[in-house]
């Protein structure tokens, strides 16, 4: 979320120092987030499949990564490279908060503590 509110912010200024400083921002957002998610992938996995699983992570991360770039880039051609990374910013946003919905929605309700016995 933290590289989709910064990458808005960054189309939305007319200061380039600004621009730039949200550009680190959001570069060190995106790098928190792919560890944090590499390392969940590593301690989620099954031992005897973690290879292939850590495989499939890399190549579906780095490939959605390839494709976003793609269709920011014809839809910049389309209505401005500002209003395109805006567009994309957004729906980063929203499809990280749908993920997040999604994650939290079947989880249990926390057990209550047993009362303490004297």
């Amino acid at each position: 979320m933290g590289a989709g509110r910064t990458g808005l912010r960054q189309v939305l200024t007319s200061s380039y120092l600004l621009a730039l400083a949200l550009l680190l921002i959001g570069g060190i957002a995106n790098l928190a987030s792919m560890s944090i998610g590499q390392t969940i992938v590593q301690l989620l996995a099954p031992p005897a499949d973690r290879g292939r699983i850590i495989g499939l992570y890399g190549v579906s991360a780095n490939g959605l990564r390839a494709g976003s770039g793609f269709t920011v880039g014809i839809l910049g051609a389309a209505v401005g490279i500002h209003w395109s990374l805006g567009l994309s910013s957004v729906a980063l946003c929203l499809g990280t908060l749908a993920a997040g919905i999604y994650a939290l929605r079947d989880r249990p309700a926390a057990a209550e503590a047993p009362a303490p016995t004297h």
